[in-house]
């Protein structure tokens, strides 16, 4: 697909980069808060579990930093600072990724505020990004003129 976007070159775009207004620039997200269902694993997730986050068409290596609460179905909250979540339990857990991303809050774009969490060959987790703790905000690079 060939398209124009004003003063920006077709040429200077590449694979991987992603395009947004100057009135709202792009957020890397290093520290976030997610609430996730739990589908498979053998003996459960804990603190430390390093894993690859599959969000939107991106996909990057996210650890967890600790897990904050358990919640039962209803979305109440069961038990404080688990030490791990089981095969069809539902918790709410701090994540980081390893260098900043794209990401938004479910509430704010669903699209970006939703993901699955592998390891190996099977999806072990599914969530909604909550909110978003620690960010860095990404500025254009001045173009050089030769």
């Amino acid at each position: 697909i060939n398209a124009e976007y004003g003063s920006v070159n077709s040429k200077d775009l590449h694979r991987g980069m992603l395009m947004t207004l100057s009135t709202s620039p792009v957020i890397g997200v290093g520290i976030f808060t997610a609430q996730i269902i739990m589908l498979t694993h053998p003996n459960g997730l804990h603190p430390g579990f390093c894993g690859v986050m599959y969000c939107h068409t991106g996909s990057f290596p996210v650890s967890w930093v600790d897990i904050l609460s358990k919640l039962d179905r209803k979305g109440t909250v069961i038990e404080e600072n688990p030490k791990s979540l089981k095969r069809g339990e539902t918790g709410v857990v701090r994540m980081r990724t390893h260098r900043p991303q794209a990401l938004a809050t479910f509430a704010d774009t669903p699209p970006l505020g939703r993901f699955a969490l592998r390891e190996g060959f099977r999806v072990v987790a599914v969530g909604i990004i909550r909110t978003i703790e620690e960010t860095s905000v990404q500025k254009p690079k001045p173009k050089v003129n030769s």
